[in-house]
C-alpha cells in the first residue's frame, strides 16, 4: 500500500514562512495531470543549466558546472523519448556531450577524442544520459501511475511550488531515463529512500530546478534563461559537432584488449603512495596472497563491494593475506581520507597511475588481481554485481581463489 499521501496540504506560505491552511483541498492528481500536459507540450527547449554534484567520496562538498542546452522531444526514441545535447557557454558550437536517440557521444577536448556509445555492448537496465524535461517528466508520470510506496508533498512559495516525492522500498528507484530501473542496495538498510524534488514556476507552470536524493549522494539541476519550442529536432545533428582532426572511438572497442588474459604473468614492481603520500611498492608487501582491487570512489559495483571486502580482511587476519585497493578515479586526499573513515576501510588506500592501469590492462573497475606469492598473477575478476545471486557466486569465487594459495 502506498504511505499516506499529503493532498491537502497549505498552497500557501507567510513571509516568516509559518504556513496557513487554505480554504480547500488541493487536488493534487489534477495538479500533477496538468504538469504532465505542460512539460509535454515542450517540443524543444534551450537553457543554460546548472549542474551541482558532490565531490566523489565527500558529499558534504560539491562542483557546479554550466553548460548551453537543446533538448527535443524524440517519439522515435522509446528508450528515453529525447535527443538533446550540452555546450559550453563559452562557445556554443563546443560539444560536451549528445544524445540523438540511438547513441551518446561524449567529447573530450583535452586528448582531441570522441567516444560514442551505441548501447549494444554493455547490458544495463538503462540508457544512462537524460535531459531536464524528460526526467521531469518520468518522475511525475511516476507518481501518477506508480503502486510503489510513496509520500507526495507540495509547497507553494508564491512564484513557485515544490513538489517532493518521497520513494520507500527495498531497493534504490532511478527515475529519469524512462522506464523505473530498481537497483538492489545490498550495503544500505532493510527500507531504501529515494527523493524526487521538483520546483516549478508558477507563471510558466514548467519546472525549473530538479534534485535527486538517493542514500550517500544527491544532486541538482537548474535552468534559467529558458526558450520553449523555436527549435526543429530535424537540425539537430549531433555529428555537425565532431571536429574533423578528433580521434573517434566506440564504448566497448577499447575494453579488447582487457580480453588479454594475465593469468600467470608475473607483474614488474610499482610504487605507489597512499592519502598521506607515503610510498609503498609491490615488493613492499610479503604475503602469501595480494588481492589488488582496482576501483573507483564512486562507482557503485565498487561500493557495492566494501561490506565483502571489509569481512574477507577480518576473516584472514590470521593468514598470510593482504589487500590493497588502488584508487583509479580520485586523487583528492581528503575525498579519499572521508570515503575511508566514512566505510571503515583498514587496509592500503593507494593511488593509481596511468601506468600501473596500463600494465595490468584496467579499462573498468572494479577489476581484482590474484597474486601468490611470487606476484605472479593467478586469478582476474572484472566487476562486482549487485543482484544477490549474482554477488554471492562473486564472493565465492574471490574466496576460493585465495584459499587456493594458502
Amino acid at each position: 500500500m502506498k504511505k499516506p499521501t499529503n493532498l491537502s496540504l497549505a498552497l500557501c506560505l507567510l513571509i516568516l514562512g509559518i504556513a496557513e491552511s487554505c480554504k480547500s483541498k488541493f487536488d493534487e492528481k489534477k495538479y500533477l495531470t496538468e504538469l504532465l500536459n505542460n512539460i509535454e507540450k515542450v517540443k524543444s527547449a534551450s537553457y543554460v543549466i546548472t549542474i551541482t554534484l558532490p565531490v566523489m567520496g565527500d558529499e558534504t562538498r560539491f562542483n557546479t558546472f554550466k553548460y548551453y542546452a537543446k533538448e527535443f522531444a524524440n517519439p522515435m526514441d522509446t528508450a528515453i523519448g529525447s535527443s538533446h545535447g550540452l555546450f559550453y557557454l563559452e562557445d556554443n558550437a563546443k560539444l560536451h556531450s549528445a544524445y540523438d536517440g540511438n547513441a551518446k557521444i561524449d567529447a573530450y577536448h583535452d586528448d582531441k577524442r570522441i567516444a560514442i556509445d551505441s548501447f549494444k555492448v554493455y547490458s544495463v537496465p538503462f540508457r544512462r544520459t537524460r535531459s531536464f524535461f524528460t526526467s521531469t517528466k518520468d518522475v511525475v508520470k511516476y507518481a501518477l501511475n506508480s503502486n510503489d510506496s510513496t509520500l507526495t508533498e507540495f509547497y507553494d512559495f508564491g512564484d513557485s511550488l515544490l513538489f517532493s516525492l518521497t520513494i520507500y522500498s527495498d531497493k534504490q528507484v532511478v527515475l529519469g531515463y524512462g522506464k523505473p530501473a530498481y537497483f538492489e542496495m545490498p550495503y544500505e538498510p532493510d527500507e531504501v529512500i529515494s527523493k524526487y524534488d521538483i520546483w516549478i514556476n508558477n507563471s510558466t507552470k514548467l519546472p525549473y530546478k530538479y534534485k535527486i536524493t538517493y542514500p550517500g549522494s544527491s544532486s541538482c539541476e537548474e535552468i534559467n534563461e529558458l526558450q520553449v519550442n523555436t527549435m526543429n529536432i530535424n537540425d539537430f545533428i549531433p555529428a555537425r559537432y565532431i571536429p574533423a582532426d578528433y580521434d573517434i572511438v566506440f564504448r566497448g572497442e577499447e575494453q579488447k584488449p582487457a580480453t588479454a588474459d594475465l593469468t600467470g604473468t608475473k607483474v614488474p614492481d610499482w610504487t605507489l603512495s597512499d592519502y598521506n603520500n607515503e610510498s609503498f611498492a609491490l615488493k613492499d608487501f610479503a604475503s602469501k596472497v595480494l588481492l589488488l582491487q582496482f576501483s573507483g570512489i564512486g562507482c557503485p559495483p565498487c561500493h557495492a563491494s566494501l561490506p565483502f571486502l571489509n569481512q574477507l580482511v577480518t576473516n584472514y587476519k590470521d593468514k598470510s593475506f593482504e589487500l590493497v585497493r588502488i584508487e583509479c578515479w580520485s586523487n583528492n586526499v581528503e575525498a579519499i581520507k572521508n570515503y575511508r573513515l566514512n566505510n571503515n576501510i583498514e587496509y592500503k588506500f593507494l593511488i593509481s597511475d596511468k601506468e600501473i592501469e596500463k600494465k595490468y590492462n584496467v579499462l573498468a573497475v572494479p577489476t581484482f588481481f590474484i597474486l601468490d606469492d611470487n606476484r605472479t598473477i593467478q586469478k582476474v575478476i572484472r566487476g562486482f554485481p549487485a543482484e544477490t545471486t549474482a554477488k554471492e557466486i562473486r564472493e565465492k569465487e574471490i574466496r576460493e581463489a585465495i584459499n587456493k594459495l594458502l
